[in-house]
């Protein structure tokens, strides 16, 4: 892509610039605000990107536990039922489009009928695990938003009749290149200032762990407790009547609220706040 702004950078037989631009700018300015921005993005980039097949934006954390899945959430009108989330994270490995992802990283798109024949991979296994959910996902083109030891983070667009073309790919690479980076600051800005809140706790220079604590709603403190105590964010959801995603919503406040990354650091946190694994918060807030 040239940098000269008299260039266009996506081609006559994509989808207009500006709206590219204009979603990628907005996700982004989300991004940055720390405010939510998954289910925009995916009902935008749907509509722009005329992915008539759906549109899903999954999330793989670094502490993703064996039998969890991803984060995903995904366009109205396809119905993630309980188990399918975990089946599609066992094929990560060997769908193809996975293994271009981590070689390019968020640098460009991938085009899944680039990597494998299409009409044969439609009959697999990894395609029914990975796009099965969605009846029209015929053709299926991606986009890596972050590669990071924090985590791992996709969006999937996919089309019933048509494949994506390469005017498409180029509306993806602006969309990657804009909203990637945005991922990255935050990520890395998230990680300073779990530095400095964990020296500030070795230091004793601030009451940063009582202030955390009490910022926790009663249902997160569960969340964590339990997660502590080796639950899987399955057995969590099990026991406490919920949804796997609503699970992973808490603990996502969990970490943002304390400046934590994964179970493991949070878990070392919640002892140093003199509880326990096993240690069962009542709705009050107050140990049970």
């Amino acid at each position: 892509m040239g940098t000269d702004r008299s260039t266009p950078l996506i081609g006559a037989g994509g989808p207009r610039e500006a709206d590219v631009l204009r979603l990628a700018i907005d996700i982004a300015r989300q991004i940055a605000a720390g405010e939510p921005f998954k289910e925009d993005l995916v009902r935008r980039m749907e509509v722009v990107l005329s992915a008539d097949g759906g549109c899903g934006l999954a999330t793989f954390s670094a502490d993703l536990q064996p039998g969890d899945g991803p984060d995903i959430v995904v366009s109205e009108g396809c119905i993630v039922l309980p188990g399918m989330a975990e089946r599609a994270a066992q094929f990560v490995g060997t769908h193809p489009s996975f293994a271009a992802m981590f070689q390019f990283g968020a640098t460009r798109p991938v085009r899944t009928s680039d990597q494998v024949r299409m009409d044969a991979f439609w009959e697999t296994e990894e395609f029914d695990a990975m796009h099965g959910w969605m009846p029209t996902a015929h053709f299926p083109a991606s986009i890596a938003l972050q590669v990071a030891p924090s985590g791992f983070a996709f969006l999937g667009l996919h089309r019933d009749r048509r494949d994506f073309t390469d005017d498409d790919l180029d509306a993806l690479a602006l969309v990657q290149s804009i909203i990637a980076p945005a991922l990255a600051l935050n990520a890395r800005l998230n990680e300073a200032t779990s530095r400095l809140r964990a020296l500030a706790l070795e230091d004793g220079s601030g009451l940063l762990g009582h202030e955390q604590l009490t910022s926790l709603t009663p249902r997160e403190e569960q969340v964590l407790a339990l997660a502590a105590g080796g639950l899987t964010s399955g057995a969590i959801a099990h026991r406490l009547g919920l949804s796997e995603r609503t699970v992973r919503k808490h603990l996502s406040a969990v970490y943002a609220k304390t400046g934590l990354r994964g179970r493991a650091a949070a878990t070392a946190w919640w002892a140093k706040q003199g509880r326990r694994g096993d240690e069962m918060p009542t709705p009050s807030g107050r140990p049970g």
